[in-house]
């Protein structure tokens, strides 16, 4: 066998070996991330989607009805449902008046891919008119179209300031109800009772 010969020989051999090497690298590093993402998945077993800065609008004729935007959340398949952060609705009338309503967390609830209900929890805040209210919990059902609080209740805004309990809002007609143990304080310009 002549010198060139064999030279091609182990020159091929090498270059085989170092193939079968980075096949074997890669192969490894492969199996390594799909046994690391089967562990992620474990952590949040029935969760099929994290979102971050999530944002849901619906338009109505070319004109936003309401924005819903949370900082993360995670949609779960079964149940049709999602989990979210920080939630904010935004309430928008054909007129141009806006109101809101936003919490510490929350659950989304969907019929097909249309929101059914918003469920706020922890210093939950509906601002708008020039008032502000106050509740530990409370939901949106579109349905109906209303946001409904059943613990207690504080608003204030407009040298008024009202408590109670049962809350029930028309987000289209604007009309609040209180069910319960309504107390209502009146105050003049310069902030005396009246």
């Amino acid at each position: 066998m002549q010198r060139t010969q064999l030279r091609l020989i182990v020159v091929t051999l090498a270059l085989a070996s170092l193939a079968w090497v980075c096949y074997r690298v890669a192969d490894t590093l492969t199996n390594r991330r799909q046994r690391a993402g089967g562990s992620v998945l474990r952590l949040l077993p029935d969760a099929a989607l994290r979102l971050h800065d999530f944002q849901r609008v619906k338009l109505e004729h070319g004109r936003t009805v309401w924005q819903l935007s949370a900082r993360e959340a995670q949609y779960f398949e079964e149940g049709n449902r999602a989990v979210v952060k920080e939630p904010q609705m935004v309430f928008y009338a054909e007129g141009g008046d806006k109101a809101s309503i936003a919490g510490e967390e929350g659950n989304l609830s969907f019929d097909g891919k249309d929101l059914r209900s918003v469920e706020m929890r922890g210093m939950v805040r509906v601002e708008g008119s020039g008032y502000v209210l106050e509740t530990d919990s409370a939901t949106y059902e579109r349905d109906r179209d209303v946001i409904l609080a059943p613990g207690p209740v504080r608003i204030s805004g407009h040298n008024l300031a009202v408590r109670g309990s049962d809350m029930e809002i028309s987000v289209s007609t604007h009309r609040l109800t209180l069910q319960h143990e309504v107390r209502v304080t009146l105050t003049n310009a310069d902030g005396h009772r009246s």
